[in-house]
């Protein structure tokens, strides 16, 4: 078995793209309560699937790492 030279693990940790996405989210809340109070459900549901998107894009961007090994 080779011996391990190098390793590093990298995060992303790009703070524009989360703080982009997490406004985008903040909006969708916010349009998404209105709609609610309004009695548009159909309408709703879209928004709300918007808002499930955008959540998992955040917690993905947010897991993301690099490994990188030299032996």
């Amino acid at each position: 078995m080779a011996k391990l030279e190098y390793k590093e693990k990298q995060r992303f940790r790009q703070l524009d793209v989360l703080l982009l996405l997490a406004f985008l989210m903040a909006g969708l809340i916010y349009r998404c309560i209105q709609v609610g109070f309004s009695g548009l459900k159909t309408d709703f549901a879209g928004y709300l699937l918007f808002i499930i998107l955008i959540g998992s894009a955040m917690v993905y961007f947010y897991n993301l790492k690099l490994i990188t090994v030299v032996n």
